[in-house]
């Protein structure tokens, strides 16, 4: 029961802050090193390949650059395919972080995709 209402709490939690984020495009450079929360709608996902060194990128409306998710800790957990976010509102919490001289959000796990955003 404890865990239930931690659960809950956390998710209220990042409904709030999700919600006081600003719609502008968010200039990701300017926060490298920091754990933010970016929300915005899904436009694509890209699967690993070995281009990218096995992560996934998922990019979203309002930020200059990609969220980043590492498939082989993450996807394995998650209960629904990545693709199905595409055209969803979705809060996304990590740090931010330089990947290929670009910034970028690393997702470190799955409970950082706050996937109760409704879709637009």
């Amino acid at each position: 029961m404890k865990a239930k209402l931690i659960t809950l709490s956390l998710c209220l939690f990042s409904l709030i802050i999700c919600k006081g984020q600003p719609t502008n495009p968010i200039d990701l450079s300017k926060h490298i090193g920091e754990t933010i929360t970016v929300c915005g709608i899904v436009k694509d996902v890209q699967a690993p390949d070995k281009s990218n060194s096995g992560y996934v990128l998922i990019t979203i409306d309002n930020t200059e650059a990609s969220i980043v998710l590492i498939s082989d800790k993450i996807i394995k957990k998650l209960d629904y395919p990545l693709t199905s976010l595409k055209g969803q509102n979705i809060c996304f919490a990590g740090k931010v972080k330089s990947y290929k001289d670009k910034p970028v959000v690393m997702i470190l796990k799955e409970t950082d995709i706050n996937k109760s955003k409704t879709k637009n």
